[in-house]
């Protein structure tokens, strides 16, 4: 497998990066800066997975400094993902629906990322 680092380069991981920054308003969703902009994954899976196969749920638009000082004041989490394997056609799971709610933190468009107490909050700004 290729290093994380020329993973970022990949077409996949470019496209998803430019979704998450138009998603944030291309600004980091902590301070509000819009220079130095990086995509901070909140948590990495326990197996190889490529940055561009995460949820876009879990990967904000940070600044360089924010990431820097989040990296820095906080563990890396590790979640465990489960790699189904193969099934065949009679022992197919139940298809979920689809929810066609939008969840209330993308409804607002500006959102930041704050450090309150020790712990990094969400702050909607009207």
């Amino acid at each position: 497998m290729k290093g994380y680092y020329d993973l970022l380069l990949h077409p996949k991981w470019k496209k998803k990066r430019r979704k998450i920054l138009k998603r944030d308003g291309y600004k980091c969703t902590v301070c509000g800066s819009v220079k130095n902009l990086m995509i901070h994954h909140t948590f990495y899976y326990d197996v190889d997975t490529p940055p561009w196969q995460y949820p876009d749920e879990s990967l904000l638009t940070v600044c360089y400094g924010c990431h820097k000082e989040y990296h820095e004041s906080h563990e890396l989490t590790i979640k465990s993902r489960n790699n189904p394997t193969k099934r065949n056609k009679t022992n197919k799971p139940p298809r979920k629906k689809k929810s066609k709610l939008v969840p209330l933190c993308y409804q607002q468009k500006d959102r930041y990322r704050k450090k309150v107490n020790g712990e990094w909050v969400v702050i909607n700004h009207l």
